[in-house]
């Protein structure tokens, strides 16, 4: 069972209850403040989701991030965005410091939705 479906499982409203629809369903669009309303309804409910506010976008509104990983990972976010961060350039890391990292960083999986502001399909 992969993570999301672990962090759905703990929650006490589906995302059908949440939106008043079925995601997915012709025609009906979850809007803006359904899609975050559920992200940090998520975020409350489940130890293995997390939102963070980057900052605001350009109608003002916070640009989220949705963390979605294992409670034990959720501790250490800070250990793995440095250790990506690394990863970005190994060329500055020794060969040690290369594997240690190999050896201790979880798979990471970026999905950038909704890069313009009217497109809220893609969430």
């Amino acid at each position: 069972m992969n993570l999301l479906a672990v962090a759905l499982l703990a929650l006490q409203q589906s995302p059908a209850a949440s939106v008043g629809f079925e995601p997915g369903t012709d025609s009906m669009l979850a809007d803006w403040k359904q899609v975050s309303g559920y992200m940090n309804q998520l975020a409350q409910q489940s130890p293995f989701v997390r939102v963070d506010t980057l900052g605001k976008t350009t109608e003002g509104r916070p640009f989220l991030l949705m963390t979605i990983t294992s409670p034990a990972n959720q501790q250490r976010l800070a250990d793995i965005k440095r250790a990506q961060a690394l990863l970005a350039d190994p060329r500055r890391l020794t060969d040690a410091e290369l594997e240690r990292i190999r050896a201790t960083q979880p798979a990471v999986i970026l999905i950038s939705n909704n890069i313009h502001s009217t497109e809220i399909a893609s969430s």
